[in-house]
């Protein structure tokens, strides 16, 4: 038997996606009796998410890099390039990109057609040669990122626009969480030294 790493519900509940060494499994919760599906990729995956369209599986490894699959035909997806793991996601805009962090910037990854991000490189909004990112969250309802970097910076970024505003500059210790309200109002976050902010984003 193999250990979980970490699992996560399908959008419906009507699934789970276990994350483990080898790679994902998805088993159903409705019926005991239901066969596990096997996504089976070497190395160990940390974590893992649902597509909000319920269309893909990504899991992020040990290793630099996401492992993904288009559940339909068994399409599997290599989303590299990363300086470090990545530790943070983030789905936003409708489902439409998922960012991440363990790079100088955000890569988000487009997840707008029945491709996904296959042969597509990724948005790279928060490009900071000085610092790595190690925390995002998404406005839900619109193409607009909360970054945060390991030096404390946090930075809301239009994708679509390509515009960028610091909200908060280097300090009071590495962004490690952030999450932005339903209602696309807020953007909160907090550092590893105890730092918590929150910012008005609509008013």
């Amino acid at each position: 038997m193999l250990a979980a790493n970490h699992l996560c519900f399908s959008p419906d509940s009507y699934r789970i996606a276990v994350a483990h060494y080898g790679g994902v499994t998805l088993c159903a919760t409705r019926s005991a009796d239901a066969t596990p599906v096997p996504l089976a990729c070497p190395g160990s995956h940390l974590s893992v998410t649902w597509s909000p369209n319920a269309r893909f599986v990504l899991s992020a490894m040990q290793e630099d890099c996401l492992r993904g699959w288009r559940l339909e035909d068994n399409d599997d997806l290599v989303m590299s390039g990363y300086a470090t793991k990545v530790t943070s996601w983030s789905w936003f805009n409708g489902g439409r990109y998922l960012a991440t962090s363990g790079s100088n910037c955000a890569p988000c990854w487009p997840f707008k057609g029945r491709k996904g991000p296959r042969a597509c490189a990724p948005e790279t909004p928060g490009d900071n040669q000085s610092a790595l990112v190690t925390a995002v969250a998404g406005d839900p309802a619109h193409p607009i990122l909360g970054i945060g970097y390991d030096d404390g910076q946090v930075t809301v970024a239009d994708i679509q626009s390509g515009q960028e505003v610091i909200i908060k500059p280097p300090g009071d210790g590495a962004v490690t969480s952030m999450a932005w309200s339903p209602n696309s109002a807020w953007l909160a976050f907090g550092t590893d030294k105890g730092f918590t902010g929150l910012f008005p984003v609509s008013g």
